[in-house]
Formats: structure tokens, C-alpha cells, sequence
């Protein structure tokens, strides 16, 4: 099976003409992060997220690790069921990542914590921007092209990542779980609304700062690893959206659902040349 599928090639070019029409000065990149804009495999194995990879390396509390790994255990099923009613499952996953938030609290989490995950987590490479990524971000930052990176995972980790690989840039906007601090630089508590793997659709862009900015940017580029993910784009108004899915795994299964949401499906861990490639065309960068 190729690595890329495009559903409705007739329609995908229509909607790539209209946004070369309408040129990148109204164009906008949303993106999810964990195994988006990083691989989902490394080394034959499936890449931790961020919020795993503090639970599995051992940096807090001795009775860290444990407790994260039971909260896993109990609610992960939710996550995945595809029987249970969405709102239950929403339910559940909000309950989780508060009850785990509160336990990366008592457990010590702190700047310094986070600031060296972010460092070991490239120099051990256990978690590895997608080929093509750095590409990626350099063209929307020549351009000047809004990028929105909308993560379930710690936004003060996911930025300490993009600060390690020097591609934090200004037109750069995470929305995520960022932390509050005390003056020692501990945790106390998160700001906002907790995101999680199920509520994308409820963080509204338009509620964000960044949104007087993307107002007029009428074109989206949509990049993400599941359904859900669709979901960033509530309450946005747009007049062409060109989205891009990254089917990693259960192929058979997944395949026939992610062809009805997405324009493009990349297979197999792909790389983001695809969309490289697409960029330029849109930036008119040769």
C-alpha cells in the first residue's frame, strides 16, 4: 500500500488552486503535536508523548510512576472505546487529566524538571520531530504563515522541545497545558481549561489572543494524527481547508473513516515531504 492517499483528487485541486488564488497572506497552519509533527515510531517502537515520557523516565516522586501508570490503566479504555457515549468519555478524560495534573503536583514537578526532560528527550532521541518538520516550520516562519499548534500534552514542555530544537518562532502560537509556578518555579496548578485527547472542538480558537490575527486568514492547512483532531478548527470561519491526516497505525481499520474527514492520509509513519512540497506551491518558494 503507498504511503499517500488522497480520497478526492479533483477536489483536493480545486481548493489548493483557490488558496494559490488567494495567495499565503491568507493562509493558516493548525497542527496537532504528539506523533503529528513528531514520528510515532522510533526504533520499532511506538514514541512516548510528553506526558508519558515524565511518567515512564522517573523524574519526580518515587510513587510517580505507579500512580500515573494505574490512572493509565483505568481510564485509557475510555479513550478508546468505541462503544461508549462521547460524553462519557469525555467525562472520563477530563477526570483523568485533572486527577493526573494533581499528581504531577504533589509529586514535585518543577521548571528545572521540565527544562531538562526537554533536553534529554533530544539528546536520547526518544522523542524526534517528523522528517521534514524542521522544513516545515522554517518555510512558515520566512513567510510569516500563522502556525497553531493545539496539544493535549504539557504546553511547557512542547515549547521547551521547540526551544531545544531552536524552532520556537514568533509566528508560532501553542495552545496547550501550560502551568502556573511559584517563586521557587513549582508547579501549582494549571491555567486555563484542561485540555485533553477529547475536547479540542470546546478550546475554541476565537477565545485565544491569537485569533484577532487569524481573523482574515481565510485558507486552513490542518495537520493531525486522529479524528479528533478535525475538531480544532470550532469556531473558526474559513472558506477552503485542506486537511492532512497521519494514519500511524491500525491501517484496516482506520482507513476507511480517516478517507470521509481528511483530504490527504499519509501511511506508515510518513514523512511531511507532501506537505513541503504542498507549502511551496503555496508560498511560491522554489
Amino acid at each position: 500500500m503507498d504511503t499517500l492517499i488522497i480520497p478526492n483528487p479533483i477536489l483536493l485541486e480545486k481548493k489548493k488552486k483557490e488558496i494559490i488564488l488567494q495567495g499565503h497572506r491568507k493562509l493558516q497552519v493548525i497542527t496537532d503535536f504528539d506523533k503529528t509533527l513528531t514520528k510515532a515510531f522510533v526504533k520499532g517502537e511506538c514514541v512516548l508523548s510528553l506526558i508519558t515520557y515524565l511518567r515512564n523516565k522517573k523524574y519526580l516522586t518515587e510513587d510517580y510512576s505507579p500512580k500515573a501508570f494505574a490512572l493509565y490503566e483505568k481510564y485509557h479504555p475510555y479513550e478508546i472505546s468505541l462503544t461508549l457515549p462521547r460524553k462519557e468519555k469525555e467525562k472520563a478524560m477530563h477526570t483523568w487529566w485533572k486527577t493526573h495534573f494533581k499528581l504531577l503536583i504533589e509529586c514535585g514537578l518543577d521548571k528545572a524538571t521540565l527544562k531538562k526532560a526537554a533536553a534529554e528527550m533530544i539528546n536520547e532521541q526518544d522523542v524526534i520531530l517528523r522528517e521534514g518538520t524542521s522544513s516545515f516550520l522554517s518555510f512558515l516562519k520566512e513567510r510569516r504563515i500563522p502556525l497553531v499548534i493545539m496539544s493535549a500534552s504539557l504546553g511547557d514542555l512542547l515549547k521547551g522541545l521547540l526551544q531545544q530544537h531552536q524552532s520556537l518562532s514568533k509566528n508560532i502560537t501553542v495552545i496547550s497545558n501550560f502551568f502556573n509556578f511559584d517563586r521557587k518555579g513549582k508547579v501549582t496548578g494549571v491555567k486555563n481549561t484542561i485540555i485533553h485527547s477529547l475536547n479540542k472542538r470546546e478550546i475554541e480558537i476565537k477565545k485565544h489572543p491569537v485569533f484577532k490575527r487569524l481573523e482574515k486568514k481565510k485558507n486552513i492547512l490542518l495537520l493531525g494524527d486522529s479524528l479528533e483532531d478535525i475538531e480544532m478548527i470550532q469556531g473558526l470561519k474559513y472558506e477552503n481547508l485542506i486537511s492532512i491526516g497521519f494514519l500511524n497505525e491500525k491501517e484496516d481499520e482506520l482507513l476507511p473513516v480517516y478517507k470521509q474527514y481528511f483530504d490527504v492520509i499519509i501511511l506508515k509513519d510518513g514523512t511531511m515531504n507532501y506537505i513541503n512540497d504542498l507549502l511551496k506551491e503555496i508560498l511560491n518558494i522554489s
